[in-house]
């Protein structure tokens, strides 16, 4: 058992440890303990963990994994009404006092010899977030496979969110440059996934960039000659997950909810939460589906962001006998009030 940060980290099952021709580590039935005042008493638990370290870049006090493999991870995520999130581990130290810069010196010295990782394997994986109010959100990774190559990713992920089955496939910019980047030099991240739903798919082409100390601009085309929007809602007062036992589907157990009297959803938009940046995006869908409502057709849009700023100058569709052609912009998105103007034809 190794303790830090009032956390426990525990290994119940067999640890295996190679030196040849790579450092080689296994371990089963791992545990992490979850913060005094959250509502499962342990934050992670994981079945296996298979971990590959290349021994040649250690000479050099760098850090290449050439594999990581997580088999029954079981992860739950909570914050609480003061804002507390339980994997903010600082916050648990008894030593830890505001403006402290020690964990976040040895973070940056960790990050800078850290990280290339040429593969990472996830197999049933369960994530679930509760927020302040109770409600519950359940994610199943099925599958998860990233693949690194040069400077490029490659990513195969088939996971259930909230009941929704997706799938996500292609190819990124390099995420382990991704993990390294500084804030004090450039950066350019190219996208081509594809993410799939109910048989359908949406393509997601463009790239994100950054300069030195600058928001990052972020320039997308997100295309689909049918595609259907996510029915994706969390529960509330969900039952305990068990920990023992046969293990049920947690997706399962959500009761049905009735349809909203709204379009997409009644739930508050959390804008504050959204990261700030420039650029633009680009949405071309022939057919948008919506739950229990006649499609949305030849959606076209452009999207312009500017900071807190979000701007769609041209906004057109058709649904049924009617169209529209509106012109939107929400502004002060980090403020406690943000700004929502609509107008045009429909």
């Amino acid at each position: 058992m190794v303790r830090k940060h009032n956390r426990d980290l525990k290994i119940a099952g067999p640890v295996s440890l190679r030196f040849f021709p790579g450092i080689s580590v296994s371990a089963e039935r791992l545990s992490l303990s979850n913060a005094p005042w959250a509502s499962n008493p342990e934050m992670l638990t994981l079945k296996r963990i298979d971990l590959d370290i290349k021994t040649l870049p250690l000479l050099s006090k760098r850090i290449e994994v050439g594999s990581v493999k997580l088999a029954g991870l079981e992860l739950h995520l909570q914050k609480n009404a003061s804002g507390k999130v339980n994997w903010d581990m600082s916050a648990d130290s008894p030593n830890a006092t505001p403006g402290s810069g020690g964990d976040n010196a040895d973070a940056s010295s960790v990050g800078n010899n850290l990280i290339y990782m040429e593969s990472v394997s996830i197999v049933d994986a369960q994530i679930q977030y509760q927020d302040p109010v109770n409600s519950t959100s359940h994610y199943q990774i099925k599958r998860l496979s990233l693949t690194e190559s040069g400077d490029t990713s490659s990513i195969s992920l088939s996971m259930q969110a909230q009941g929704q089955a997706l799938e996500l496939s292609g190819k990124t910019g390099s995420l382990s440059g991704l993990l390294r980047q500084s804030d004090a030099s450039s950066m350019q991240f190219p996208v081509n996934l594809n993410l799939g739903m109910n048989g359908k798919t949406l393509m997601m082409k463009g790239e994100v960039s950054k300069l030195p100390k600058a928001m990052p601009t972020i320039n997308l085309t997100l295309s689909s000659k049918a595609f259907d929007w996510p029915s994706l809602s969390a529960t509330v007062n969900q039952a305990p997950h068990a920990s023992d036992g046969a293990k049920s589907d947690p997706v399962a157990r959500q009761p049905t909810k009735s349809q909203s009297k709204y379009l997409f959803s009644n739930e508050s938009i959390p804008f504050d939460m959204l990261p700030q940046a420039k650029g633009k995006v680009v949405i071309s869908i022939a057919e948008l589906g919506l739950p229990k409502r006649k499609p949305i057709e030849n959606l076209q849009a452009t999207v312009q962001l500017s900071g807190s700023d979000i701007d769609i100058p041209n906004l057109t569709f058709q649904m049924g006998k009617g169209s529209a052609d509106l012109q939107i912009k929400l502004s002060g998105l980090d403020a406690a009030n943000p700004q929502f103007v609509a107008k045009g034809v429909t």
